[in-house]
């Protein structure tokens, strides 16, 4: 039987053998198809549905300033929050990039970001989270910049060789072991920002890239969490999709690939006319690659950069209230409005006066439009699936009105309403206004 060629002859080139990793042949009789895939197969798990499968490696990347960082940061806010306030049936909760967090998806999140320092994390923790709702939860921020002692680097270069160093072949592991024992929740969310600054070789080189994405693909199918790995774009002003920067390696060993990037100037004043805010503060986000079935790939979304916060809000429905109108996406939008609403002091019902039909004008688009019965029939899915609640603003009356699980109104407190119309205190709330 032919033997697997060793190491050092891979691609003509040598490349130091990782010790934990074997290259014996496996015993095939356990290996025949229908043995392998024996019974019904498992579903399909995401840690940011429908965009990057759980246990996956997956990048996202854009021009400096495009708001990817703050995008990760996002996520794992929302997964570290998933897992410390789960809802009791809460099928998903709102992510960014128009996702949704899973309840699999629950968990620990690590940031190791070689660009921020501890400040910078600070500000932006406070920017996204100014009401303090994720204090406590398993998110965890490593900000090299201020660990000069840490050496970040997994593939490195010896002379001609490359080779996985000390922190990819165990170190990586003990690291995330940390983050479990202190959160006693697994580990379901590895950010690495940016990419190429993980290799001590050429981020064009795509056999430096090839190993460093193979090893963390085992990582990741191990830990049964995903890997996403922030990268830079060439430097282009023409307001089409880019790719990402260095070898095509990157993207065609991910599982998934979403790219963001401003608009052309022309492009942008137009759009900025329709969807309102300031032409440089829209973005757009697509789903360039990925592996999985159902995916949205090449699918285009447009974000308007929120001033306060500097989120990416999803506003394609906008431009077509008929853009996005699947289950998820509808209930993710009636989630978001009705959480705002009880935030000003201005709940929604679930029907009769004051109910989300009779208040559909306060409505996001996608939901305005639809009939009396089926956002009813939308209402009730997402009392049933815990998505919201019912709850009283005070402590007398019947709990009629919609708030999610850890809101205001859920917890038992009273929010009086604020000046103006509901749609005007939900705007100062979006721009980080007082009442």
């Amino acid at each position: 039987m032919k033997m697997h060629p060793m190491p050092s002859e891979i691609y003509g080139r040598r490349i130091s053998a990782c010790p934990a990793v074997s290259h014996q042949i496996p015993k095939m009789a356990s290996y025949r198809l229908d043995r392998l895939t024996a019974g019904e197969p498992p579903p399909r798990q995401f840690t940011l549905s429908p965009l990057f499968p759980l246990g996956t490696v997956g990048v996202l990347y854009g021009p400096g300033g495009v708001g990817k960082s703050l995008v990760a940061m996002s996520l794992c806010m929302a997964v570290a929050q998933r897992a410390a306030f789960p809802g009791g049936g809460l099928s998903f909760a709102a992510g960014p990039l128009g996702g949704n967090v899973p309840q699999e998806g629950a968990g620990a999140a690590v940031f190791v970001t070689l660009e921020d320092d501890g400040a910078e994390i600070h500000r932006r923790r406070v920017s996204l989270d100014p009401r303090g709702e994720c204090a406590g939860v398993p998110a965890y921020v490593l900000p090299v910049v201020d660990l000069p002692a840490f050496d970040p680097t997994l593939v490195g270069q010896q002379g001609r060789a490359i080779a996985l160093t000390d922190l990819a072949k165990s170190g990586l592991d003990s690291l995330l072991d940390d983050v479990e024992a202190d959160a006693c929740q697994p580990v379901r969310l590895l950010v690495l920002d940016p990419a190429g600054d993980f290799l001590a070789s050429n981020e064009n080189d795509s056999e430096g890239v090839k190993l460093l994405m193979r090893t963390l693909r085992q990582v990741a199918a191990r830990r049964g969490c995903t890997i996403i790995l922030l990268g830079h774009v060439p430097k282009s002003n023409d307001g089409a999709m880019p790719t990402m920067r260095g070898s095509g390696a990157w993207i065609a060993n991910a599982r998934a690939a979403y790219a963001l990037w401003p608009p052309a100037e022309d492009e942008a004043r137009k759009l900025a006319q329709k969807v309102g805010g300031t032409p440089d503060g829209l973005v757009w986000g697509c789903l360039a690659k990925a592996n999985h079935g159902g995916a949205p790939v090449g699918r285009r979304r447009l974000f308007r950069r929120d001033a306060a916060t500097g989120r990416l809000l999803d506003v394609t429905s906008t431009l077509d209230p008929r853009a996005g109108l699947d289950e998820g996406a509808l209930l993710d939008a009636l989630v978001a409005a009705c959480s705002e609403a009880a935030v000003v002091g201005f709940p929604f019902a679930h029907h009769r006066t004051g109910g989300l039909y009779d208040q559909r004008e306060d409505l996001p688009a996608q939901l305005a439009g639809l009939s009396k019965a089926a956002l009813a029939d939308l209402g009730q899915r997402a009392l049933d699936g815990g998505l919201l609640v019912k709850a009283r603003n005070g402590s007398t009356g019947a709990p009629k009105f919609l708030d999610v699980p850890i809101g205001p109104l859920a917890k038992g407190q009273f929010v009086p309403p604020a000046s103006g119309s509901r749609r005007e205190a939900v705007a100062r709330h979006r721009e980080g206004g007082s009442k």
